[in-house]
């Protein structure tokens, strides 16, 4: 059922009634966690301009495409032995990229994809940003004696 027509791709629908393509809160999560994660390693920290402003669109469907892995190989309830390879999901990767094209020939939806890739980016800098606390404003503390 997720897999046909790629209903896990979608969100729900927005204030005007209309699909959130590509609006799944998972998507949205993983892409975080894995572009802005903060590590030095991270693609944002290495590639900084590429990400300041919205997450690339590869890496929206490349992000997409393993969630869509991860869901064939459970489709039956149990771990199902499927390889996530080029030779295996590199087409599910351009089926992804296309997805993404036929959404931008579509103002309104053009405009969403717009936004959900500005949001995804803001929120994964603001996640990945050092947080400073203090824990005394927290009332917590440890006790060395």
């Amino acid at each position: 059922m997720l897999l046909k027509k790629s209903y896990f791709l979608q969100g729900g629908t927005d204030q005007q009634g209309r699909t959130r393509n590509f609006g799944h809160p998972l998507i949205a999560d993983v892409c975080q966690q894995f572009y802005y994660s903060g590590k030095s390693n991270c693609l944002s920290i290495l590639f900084p301009e590429e990400f300041k402003d919205r997450l690339p669109e590869p890496c929206l469907a490349l992000v997409s495409a393993c969630i869509q892995n991860c869901i064939h190989k459970y489709r039956t309830g149990f771990l199902v032995g499927c390889n996530f390879k080029g030779s295996t999901y590199g087409q599910v990767f351009l089926g992804m990229l296309k997805l993404i094209k036929q959404i931008r020939q579509n103002k309104y939806h053009s405009d969403r994809l717009t936004e959900l890739l500005q949001d995804i980016a803001t929120t994964g800098r603001m996640q990945s940003q050092p947080c400073e606390v203090d824990p005394e404003d927290l009332d917590l503390a440890v006790v060395l004696d």
